[in-house]
Protein backbone atom coordinates (compact mmCIF):
# COMPACT_ATOMS: atom_id res chain seq x y z
CA UNK A 1 0.00 0.00 0.00
CA UNK A 2 2.87 2.34 0.81
CA UNK A 3 4.37 1.77 -2.64
CA UNK A 4 1.03 2.53 -4.30
CA UNK A 5 0.69 5.73 -2.28
CA UNK A 6 4.22 6.82 -3.23
CA UNK A 7 3.43 6.19 -6.88
CA UNK A 8 0.21 8.18 -6.57
CA UNK A 9 2.05 11.13 -5.04
CA UNK A 10 4.71 10.95 -7.76
CA UNK A 11 2.01 10.98 -10.46
CA UNK A 12 0.42 14.03 -8.86
CA UNK A 13 3.77 15.83 -8.76
CA UNK A 14 4.34 15.07 -12.45
CA UNK A 15 0.90 16.43 -13.31
CA UNK A 16 1.50 19.50 -11.15
CA UNK A 17 4.85 20.18 -12.83
CA UNK A 18 3.20 19.83 -16.25
CA UNK A 19 0.58 22.42 -15.33
CA UNK A 20 3.20 24.84 -14.07
CA UNK A 21 5.18 24.49 -17.31
CA UNK A 22 2.03 24.97 -19.39
CA UNK A 23 1.70 28.46 -17.92
CA UNK A 24 -0.98 27.96 -15.29
CA UNK A 25 -1.62 30.89 -12.95
CA UNK A 26 0.47 31.00 -9.76
CA UNK A 27 -2.63 30.41 -7.63
CA UNK A 28 -3.76 27.20 -9.32
CA UNK A 29 -0.57 25.16 -8.72
CA UNK A 30 -0.52 26.26 -5.07
CA UNK A 31 -4.10 25.11 -4.54
CA UNK A 32 -3.40 21.78 -6.24
CA UNK A 33 -0.23 21.31 -4.19
CA UNK A 34 -2.16 21.96 -0.97
CA UNK A 35 -4.83 19.45 -1.99
CA UNK A 36 -2.17 16.90 -2.95
CA UNK A 37 -0.51 16.99 0.47
CA UNK A 38 -3.67 17.02 2.61
CA UNK A 39 -3.33 14.19 5.17
CA UNK A 40 -5.82 11.38 4.71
Amino acid sequence: MAAANTRHVADRQVALSAEVRSGASSASPRLMLARTWVPK
